[in-house]
């Protein structure tokens, strides 16, 4: 087992630690990854990423699982401000292993937790095929295990 562990706990509020997998750029693609948010008092995140153009411009699905808010959020990030395309209110349970996946065709993206899809979205802003990876917020202590990344044909 290889995990990746962000474990930076610095509590900036909108700092958005995200790691990019530094090969093949996809655009039709289903990205998943199992991911364990260990602590954080902020937030207890953990994303994956799809069709990013650098650290700033992105597409990320993330699930918090703060006892007072857990939900799984979408956001484009573009010049590093983000903006919220929808959102699914429901347990997610804190430190215990979830598998979060986004899957991206043309301008619609379907995520799903735990194998269940949870919502679909359509947006525009970044159509051309970009890098995956794993993302987290401000002092959210985070692994992830498991990254797959699979090209869909439409």
């Amino acid at each position: 087992m290889r995990v990746l562990i962000q474990a930076d706990g610095d509590d900036t509020n909108h700092r958005y630690p995200v790691a990019l997998y530094d090969g093949k750029r996809f655009g039709d693609v289903r990205v998943g990854v199992r991911a364990q948010a260990v602590s954080g008092e902020r937030d207890r995140s953990f994303g994956v990423v799809v069709r990013a153009v650098d650290e700033r411009n992105y597409y990320v699905a993330r699930a918090n699982t703060s006892g007072w808010g857990e939900n799984v959020r979408f956001y484009k990030f573009v010049d590093g401000k983000r903006s919220e395309l929808d959102e699914w209110q429901g347990p997610i349970a804190p430190n215990a292993w979830h598998r979060l996946e986004i899957e991206a065709v043309g301008s619609v993206f379907s995520v799903s937790l735990d194998g269940k899809h949870i919502f679909r979205v359509k947006d525009e802003t970044f159509p051309a095929a970009g890098q995956v990876g794993v993302w987290t917020k401000a002092e959210a202590i985070s692994r992830f295990d498991d990254l797959t990344i699979t090209s869909v044909t439409p």
